[in-house]
């Protein structure tokens, strides 16, 4: 994710950025001249950063999906309780370290804190990027396994570590999850289901995005969310409970 330069980036940006092999400044040989000759570059450097900065914040916001006014749920798997008032629809990629990463280290947090409370429903959507030629076959595999109530067990598998998206892990993991394998592999090259995470992706792509992971929190109102608001990557757990509890508050 891209992010302001901080003080310390800046210095060693100028160090890299001066066009000559420099020396610490010391007072043992250098001129007054000298030293405000290199005080007047690193100015000049400082305010080219600032304007990169200000480049790179406007391509971040660019980036980012659109607040919607609705998110729809269209059937995906859920977590939590029907009761719950709000809801966190999350577009992932099994492909994507970032989602990956989002999962070892801070769903479990989200999912103790908010959904096994009852208080926030979760819902997976598939978006298998372009580039990741893996994601969709591995998003059809969870599928596949959530045909037999193991979607969340497969899940895990495929983001766990030393997963691998490739044919024989999936069969594998569902032989350790104690599938029917006939019936799993029928599944696999069930073209309805690539089918189903393609449109997923198209859905995903009309909300504005171009990465994952990508979430959306809102009020319930039948099978969509309302009143959205959006968190973006691999944030800490921080930055989700607050928005969860932003909505949480608007329910009041």
């Amino acid at each position: 994710m891209l992010r302001s330069l901080s003080a310390p980036v800046a210095f060693i940006l100028v160090a890299l950025l001066l066009p000559a092999c420099t020396t610490p400044v010391t007072g043992s040989g250098d001129s007054g001249a000298d030293v405000a000759e290199l005080q007047k570059e690193i100015a000049g450097l400082k305010r080219e950063i600032a304007i990169l900065n200000r480049r790179l914040d406007a391509l971040t916001s660019a980036r980012k999906p659109q607040k919607r006014q609705s998110v729809t749920f269209a059937g995906n798997p859920m977590l939590g309780s029907k009761s719950a008032k709000i809801a966190m629809i999350e577009f992932s990629d099994y492909q994507c370290p970032f989602c990956k990463r989002f999962h070892e280290h801070t769903f479990e947090q989200i999912k103790r804190a908010y959904v096994d409370s009852g208080r926030m429903l979760y819902v997976y959507r598939d978006y298998p990027l372009p580039n990741h030629r893996q994601a969709p076959m591995a998003a059809v595999a969870a599928n596949c396994a959530g045909k037999q109530g193991a979607y969340w067990a497969m899940q895990r598998a495929l983001f766990g570590p030393g997963a691998r998206l490739q044919k024989d892990f999936y069969l594998a993991s569902a032989r350790e999850l104690k599938l029917n394998l006939a019936r799993f592999e029928r599944c696999l090259s069930d073209p309805n289901q690539m089918n189903e995470v393609m449109r997923d992706a198209r859905y995903g792509s009309s909300l504005g995005i171009r990465g994952t992971p990508a979430f959306f929190i809102g009020r319930i109102e039948g099978e969509k969310i309302v009143d959205v608001s959006v968190v973006v990557g691999a944030q800490p757990y921080q930055a989700f409970s607050r928005a969860i509890d932003q909505a949480l508050q608007r329910l009041k």
